[in-house]
């Protein structure tokens, strides 16, 4: 669940979405078969400098994080762990996998190198590696997370 910041005076958990935001907003509950990219749509624009693009895949049913990239003047704060833990929240209330294969940026510079990035994955959300025993052949991905019980 997206963290919430409720010392601002007024904004109770209830209307608080993160505490990221300037603003109190309805925290994001999306479900339903289009709820991947309804909350990416609400992500975008809560926070305008994201880049963020989840989808489901048509053959599997699987969601697909194809992109998660957060501006370099907010990285190092815990903005990229509260989007994702929100995104692995949703995933868990509707039953569904989380793949995905993340890569650094190399437009700017990388916050995380490509062994980093695949560690916080692992360790921060629960994604195991799609090889050896725990291979999927239903996706092309590296990573693959199963709904929390």
């Amino acid at each position: 669940m997206l963290a919430l910041d409720t010392d601002r005076p007024g904004v109770t958990q209830r209307d608080a979405c993160c505490r990221f935001c300037q603003e109190g907003h309805p925290r994001p509950v999306e479900t339903g078969k289009e709820w991947p990219s309804a909350l990416a749509s609400r992500l975008r624009a809560l926070h305008a400098d994201l880049k963020v693009h989840l989808k489901r895949d048509g053959e599997s049913g699987y969601v697909e994080v194809l992109q998660l990239v957060i501006p370099a003047d907010r990285r190092r704060r815990g903005l990229g762990t509260q989007i994702m833990s929100g995104i692995c929240w949703h995933a868990d209330q509707n039953g569904d996998v989380l793949v995905g294969t993340p890569e650094p940026i190399h437009a700017g510079k990388p916050a995380l190198t490509g062994p980093q990035l695949r560690r916080w994955y692992r360790r921060r959300f629960g994604f195991v590696p799609n090889r050896g025993r725990r291979l999927d052949l239903d996706t092309r991905h590296t990573l693959r997370r199963s709904p929390a019980p």
